[in-house]
């Protein structure tokens, strides 16, 4: 009887011995996890590469806007002579006015004007109504939508 209390003794020995390494790694495993040290020293190519495409797209923006603005200030000065010279072909068409459309174009306008301004009031009605719960009938009575 006492042999195998003494091999289950040795067996649960084993188990408990097991049990603590796997602990013991599961915990080494955390702590380089959150170790960031750890974490750029073994993904340090990855993030070489990664910070280049960063660096490399940003440059390649900055680089857009700067000769977007140049184009866009050559063709600026182009534009404003073909600009002065209608004004000097046609100087009745230069400014004029919303009252100086014809009366179907002013009528089209207020009428779109009016339904656009429509719909955004009763959308924000809805809205204002939905954010808002209304009281309940009796306790315990869920909020009507």
């Amino acid at each position: 009887m006492s042999d195998a209390r003494e091999q289950a003794n040795q067996a649960a020995d084993r188990v408990r011995d097991d049990l603590l390494t796997t602990l013991k790694e599961l915990d080494r495993r955390r702590l380089q996890a959150a170790d960031w040290r750890y974490q750029v020293q073994t993904h340090q190519r990855a993030l070489i590469i990664a910070g280049s495409v960063v660096v490399g797209a940003v440059a390649l923006g900055v680089g857009l806007m700067v000769a977007r603005r140049q184009r866009a200030g050559r063709h600026q000065v182009q534009r404003r002579w073909k600009a002065l010279g209608r004004a000097w072909n046609h100087p009745e068409r230069v400014a004029t006015k919303a009252d100086d459309a014809p009366g179907f174009q002013q009528l089209l306008r207020k009428v779109l004007l009016a339904f656009g301004v429509a719909l955004a009031s009763r959308v924000g009605k809805r809205a204002a109504v939905s954010m808002v719960p209304t009281k309940p009938r009796r306790p315990g009575e869920p909020y009507p939508h």
